[in-house]
């Protein structure tokens, strides 16, 4: 049986410098991410260690705007934690959850055809994630279950081939979104466009309405499992745009097969006001919601952490 961590030092002794380092280079990540790993995501870790035994599973929600670095979290804990549990530890990104693409091209023929987009609220199986969480808090011991998995390069949900294989049982089940917990914003603060995207393409709002729509309904459902939420809280929004820009430079040297299909600086501007309302929304609210909170300056770096 693996050593169990029972300290909050344990994860500061047993995570070397050499698993740090070879993080890092699997991420593409800068050097001086160490830094933050050290000081900030092996205290979270211990954090969560203590937490883990109050629920079976665990549950752990990681809300923050695109590009944030909540899927580079999320994987540290598993890779670092995995090995001293029992049970296993299973990311659920809610991107993985997209409708098809041929799903997708349904709802932008029957309700609007900014839906072909992915991303949005309204763009995400939420019934088939609920159901997959069901399925995780069940899974016996030995027993194994595929996840789905979705290719962002070719814009749609991988074969069942390609899915990943966990096993059971299941101590801690980390999701991971950027609408993760987000609430409906007040439908009178709808009318009017906020960016060149919702004023010249949803002239009429039914697209925003539908999409806030959403967030009422098995959205809260799914937040309604989360026995804990950190957010990764960026300085503001203009920031968001160079961060994602980051993001799909990795996307494009990890899928030169798919290269014509990521998006360059104007595809990407536009790409981001499809999010622009409900990231400003969670810019302000989240921080109130949240159970830990990770500040981050404009260099993507964390400068405080507050555990409420």
């Amino acid at each position: 049986m693996n050593k169990k961590i029972q300290t909050k030092s344990d994860y500061a002794q047993v995570i070397s410098q050499e698993s740090i380092n070879c993080f890092i280079d699997k991420h593409q990540l800068p050097d001086d991410f160490s830094d933050l790993i050290i000081h900030y995501y092996i205290p979270l870790i211990s954090w969560l260690r203590k937490k883990i035994n109050t629920s079976s599973p665990y549950i752990f929600g990681i809300n923050g705007p695109i590009g944030s670095g909540k899927s580079t979290l999320a994987d540290f804990i598993k890779s670092s934690m995995q090995p001293h549990l029992d049970g296993s530890v299973v990311v659920l990104s809610i991107d993985d959850f997209y409708f098809t693409k041929k799903e997708r091209l349904h709802l932008s023929e029957t309700k609007h055809p900014l839906l072909i987009t992915r991303g949005v609220p309204g763009t995400h199986d939420i019934n088939l994630l609920l159901d997959f969480v069901d399925q995780l808090k069940n899974l016996k011991l030995g027993r194994k279950i595929l996840l789905p998995q979705f290719n962002k390069a070719n814009d749609d949900r991988e074969p069942i081939t390609k899915w990943q294989q966990v096993t059971g049982s299941i101590d801690l089940i980390i999701i991971e979104g950027w609408c993760l917990a987000s609430a409906p914003i007040k439908s009178n603060l709808l009318i009017e466009p906020i960016n060149h995207l919702e004023k010249f393409m949803d002239t009429d709002g039914v697209w925003r309405n539908y999409v806030n729509q959403q967030l009422a309904h098995n959205y809260q459902d799914l937040s309604n499992l989360i026995n804990s939420l950190l957010v990764l809280n960026p300085p503001d929004m203009e920031i968001l745009n160079i961060w994602r820009a980051k993001q799909e430079s990795k996307l494009i040297n990890k899928n030169k097969k798919y290269k014509t299909n990521l998006m360059h600086e104007k595809n990407l501007i536009f790409f981001m006001q499809h999010f622009e309302r409900w990231t400003k929304e969670n810019l302000l609210k989240m921080p109130n919601k949240a159970d830990i909170i990770f500040n981050l300056d404009k260099k993507h770096h964390c400068f405080e952490a507050l555990y409420k």
